[in-house]
């Protein structure tokens, strides 16, 4: 299949830390609850990606397979663990528009990027979006720069880096 270079290891632990750092300026509370579940989300993901290295034919059905899945998932993990209000209807269509909408076309447009252009710069441009966020914050003037942000984006951007780099 493949395996991962010290590189990409050290590269995905520094992504870690960088986003860990730019989380932690909010006051960063660990919840096993809330790490496992990341984490759980996190190696879904890889094994998606993987599965889609594997499997090259269209994709369109085993992504609306795996929304459906992820959807039911979520809403049980919901019932279980997190009380339930009931939004207005306005509220419902605001989220259903800027969540559901967004995230089931990033995902479209992923899978055909991984499946048909460089995954590993696909994985790398992942890394930037924690990054990008805190920025967005800064400009937007909703944050301020610190020390912390500083650290956090050095070691994404060193974890692109090392991640992307080429032996030779």
């Amino acid at each position: 299949l493949f395996q991962l270079a010290w590189r990409q290891w050290a590269g995905l632990l520094l992504g870690v830390a960088g986003a860990t750092v730019l989380m932690a300026r909010g006051g960063l509370t660990l919840s096993f609850t809330g790490v496992a579940l990341a984490f759980g989300s996190g190696l879904a993901w890889a094994l998606y990606c993987i599965f889609r290295l594997l499997w090259k034919r269209p994709s369109l059905r085993v992504l609306r397979r795996g929304c459906a899945i992820s959807t039911l998932l979520c809403l049980g993990l919901h019932a279980w663990l997190e009380p339930t209000a009931l939004p207005s209807l306005g509220a419902l269509a605001s989220s259903a528009a800027v969540g559901i909408v967004p995230l089931a076309l990033g995902n479209l447009v992923w899978d055909q990027g991984f499946r048909r252009g460089d995954g590993q710069t696909l994985t790398v441009m992942a890394y930037a979006t924690p990054l990008c966020s805190a920025l967005l914050l800064v400009a937007l003037n909703l944050e301020s720069p610190s020390l912390s942000l500083g650290c956090g984006a050095i070691f994404i951007v060193l974890a692109g880096w090392l991640s992307h780099r080429r032996d030779g």
